[in-house]
């Protein structure tokens, strides 16, 4: 509905986000959502986590690590 709303653009799912480090890729992690938000102007990237996985210590360090990348 944003999409048709024109509020939102360039909506993605599941998009990789992979890290690597002196050129060896450790991991990738994909993100729920991905889109640009034409009211703010800038990408938004999206996560739904379940309670239990966002207590998973290896998700929370996932997640840590992307933010400080992207």
């Amino acid at each position: 509905m944003l999409v048709k709303a024109l509020e939102i653009s360039e909506l993605k799912l599941q998009e990789p986000f992979p890290f690597f480090i002196k050129g060896k890729k450790i991991f990738t992690y994909y993100a729920d959502f991905t889109y640009y938000d034409h009211k703010l102007g800038r990408r938004v990237i999206e996560d739904v986590k379940s309670v239990i996985t966002q207590k998973d210590h290896i998700y929370r360090l996932k997640k840590k690590i992307i933010e400080a990348e992207y």
